[in-house]
């Protein structure tokens, strides 16, 4: 997932934390990498998921 994606990801993910009065776990890519690479455990192979969502939207305000 390019950089770019990711941020829209985690700005979705913080509007959802805000609506619920918390804080996002990531400010952006780079917050999100360098959490990762300070993990200490090794070796583990790299996996992924795709999503995507098709279901209704609001007619207005409709996050990008």
């Amino acid at each position: 997932m390019s950089a770019e994606n990711i941020d829209d990801l985690l700005k979705i993910w913080a509007a959802n934390a805000a609506a619920s009065g918390n804080e996002p776990h990531f400010l952006n890519h780079s917050d999100l990498y360098d959490t990762i690479d300070a993990i200490p455990i090794g070796g583990v192979s790299w996996q992924h998921f795709e999503m995507s969502y098709d279901g209704p939207q609001p007619e207005t305000n409709v996050l990008p």
